[in-house]
């Protein structure tokens, strides 16, 4: 009975010890430890798994852009046109250039602009009616998992943000103070890199970007009556102007011939004298 007791005993002891040595471990791993303590800080949390980390995201994120080409008889005006549809449906016209030739021929515009994404095909189609379709493309750039991404490093650096400074409110030495103002600084600047990140990737899914060019189909035999007379009035005033230059250059060369003519007859009269007088 005596030896029983004494094996219970030290079982007990054992125990207790072991307990105190695992609750000494937990402690010195979360107090002030100095410097290395906060420097070994993760900056990314991976332990959410792939279902809480798509709960983050409500739908899928996509950025769309389109290029669209029309032709028209009338660029300047349907470029005000279009300015004005863009307008209405809470767009903005980032940049806008227009061109024309010194004959009035050959005039095309080029439109970028940020539309709402809800509102990217209305303007599609109401631009396209103003003139005919030349070409359409759309893309789609799927981000989701990119966003999820961003937002999850966004979460576990705040996490470790208020953590850090936690630690800094409880920091006791100056070298402890030292150590988490660094650690919390690079955090911070971390963390604003990945939310400008976020802010660029949101602001692309909300706004699309359209890209429009707009030509003058006015010298295109194939744009009906209106193309062909434009083309033989094009065809006739280069006409005019080659004809006008051969005129010009004719009546400055009458002079120039006169003076030439001259000096040859002179030189015959002369040349017959000479001759004469020698006979």
């Amino acid at each position: 009975m005596y030896m029983k007791l004494k094996n219970l005993t030290v079982i007990s002891f054992l125990v207790l010890l072991l307990s105190a040595c695992s609750n000494s471990t937990t402690d010195s791993s979360v107090g002030m430890g100095g410097g290395d303590t906060f420097m070994s800080m993760p900056s990314v949390d991976k332990s959410l798994s792939t279902g809480e980390q798509f709960s983050n995201v409500a739908s899928p994120t996509v950025i769309r852009t389109a290029d669209l080409s029309i032709s028209t008889n009338e660029v300047d005006t349907t470029v005000s046109k279009v300015e004005e549809i863009i307008k209405s449906s809470s767009g903005r016209v980032e940049t806008s250039s227009f061109y024309q030739d010194s004959n009035g021929f050959n005039g095309s515009a080029f439109i970028s602009a940020r539309i709402p994404e809800a509102k990217l095909d209305e303007v599609i189609s109401k631009v396209s009616e103003l003139g005919k379709q030349i070409s359409l493309n759309i893309n789609s750039t799927d981000v989701t998992l990119q966003t999820i991404d961003i937002k999850a490093k966004i979460d576990a650096l705040t996490e470790s943000r208020d953590r850090l400074q936690s630690l800094l409110d409880e920091a006791t030495s100056v070298s402890d103070l030292i150590a988490a103002e660094d650690a919390l600084s690079a955090r911070q600047s971390e963390l604003e890199s990945y939310q400008d990140q976020l802010d660029y990737l949101s602001g692309q899914v909300a706004e699309s970007t359209l890209s429009i060019q707009i030509l003058d189909d006015a010298t295109s035999l194939t744009s009906g009556l209106q193309g062909f007379k434009a083309t033989m009035i094009k065809a006739a005033q280069n006409f005019l102007q080659a004809f006008e230059k051969a005129f010009v250059f004719v009546i400055t060369a009458i002079p120039w011939l006169l003076i030439i003519g001259a000096f040859g007859f002179i030189g015959k009269l002369i040349t017959g004298l000479i001759k004469k007088k020698r006979n």
